[in-house]
């Protein structure tokens, strides 16, 4: 209730997948097929296709992301990481499929950048100074990255490895719940 649901959509075998409860679906748009992964033990609240198609992050709310492969209906989990202390709220892959940002709430931080496979850091999502509620990596080069919180605040970052490099908080007066880069990389929204 008064939260929104990520949509994600996989282009290659044209299905929406989102977050239910502890699951995540991936319905088929061609047809009357679904399938759903089960892997979560809290309730996810975000789950997004790499663009190569192959896997999908999915987080959820006690801060772990989980990367699991939904090109077949076994859906095996490939890695697990808890990155954040609470909630994801969104996460976002780079165009290479290699690279994740993880934004939602925390304790001492509200964003994780990191390698899908490994886990390990790539940068530091920093420049908040409450929950972070949206994230987008420009799909093209070189990498950008964009956040928006419920402070109003809307970061940018260079990477990878991704660093703080300015913030504008005049533009907006209320939590920011969603940013996004034009296809091209030239614009945000």
């Amino acid at each position: 209730r008064a939260s929104s649901v990520a949509l994600s959509y996989d282009k290659r075998s044209n299905r929406l997948i989102y977050p239910v409860g502890k699951t995540v679906v991936l319905r088929s748009l061609d047809s009357q097929t679904h399938w759903v992964y089960k892997g979560h033990k809290a309730n996810v609240s975000v789950a997004k296709v790499s663009p190569t198609g192959f896997y999908v992050a999915s987080g959820d709310e006690s801060g772990w992301v989980q990367i699991w492969d939904c090109s077949q209906p076994e859906m095996i989990l490939k890695s697990e990481f808890q990155v954040l202390a609470g909630k994801i709220n969104d996460l976002v892959w780079d165009s290479e499929s290699k690279r994740i940002i993880a934004v939602g709430h925390g304790s001492d931080k509200f964003g994780h950048a990191f390698s899908f496979d490994t886990g390990n850091s790539i940068g530091e999502i920093s420049g908040h100074s409450a929950t972070i509620n949206t994230v987008d990596i420009r799909q093209v080069r070189p990498f950008r990255a964009v956040t928006g919180g419920d402070d109003s605040n809307i970061v940018f970052y260079q990477g990878p490895p991704f660093k703080f490099t300015a913030s504008e908080k005049t533009t907006h007066s209320n939590f920011i719940k969603g940013v996004k880069f034009s296809p091209d990389g030239k614009y945000i929204v």
